[in-house]
């Protein structure tokens, strides 16, 4: 079977792809590279798709968006190599969430200080209370 690659269709964030085998074609699948976009719609997958999403790119990552920022307590002037990492490790979680993000879902969260904060409001907005959201309980803070 040869594949042929159909396109790319960009939209936001997502990239999709569409191939073609021997004139059957295959649903179009997500970019592995770019998070789920969420526009406030489906907040359970969302929310499902993006704990992978960041646990398979970086897990210290998620750990901040469940646990909270690292703490750097010195001046920024001050910073060592350690600092700038875990500076630099907040500052990506904060990054991958806004960069998944509508316009007005970002609207909702610009205000929150860290990525924890983040993720929270979003739950907070968009999450279990809302009518046909799943109630599962998983590792999916």
């Amino acid at each position: 079977m040869e594949a042929k690659n159909q396109g790319v269709i960009g939209s936001g964030n997502l990239c999709l792809v569409e191939q073609e085998f021997n004139d059957n074609k295959f649903a179009r699948g997500r970019c592995i590279l770019c998070p789920p976009m969420f526009n406030g719609e489906k907040h359970f997958l969302w929310k499902v798709m993006m704990r992978v999403f960041i646990q398979a790119s970086n897990f210290d990552v998620w750990l901040i968006i469940q646990n909270g920022p690292l703490e750097v307590p010195k001046e920024e002037e001050r910073w060592d190599a350690k600092d700038k990492e875990k500076a630099q490790l907040n500052f990506k979680a904060k990054n991958t969430l806004l960069g998944a993000l509508s316009q007005e879902v970002f609207n909702d969260v610009s205000s929150c200080k860290n990525a924890k904060e983040i993720w929270e409001k979003i739950e907070e907005i968009y999450g279990a209370n809302n009518p046909g959201e799943s109630n599962c309980s998983s590792n999916d803070k």
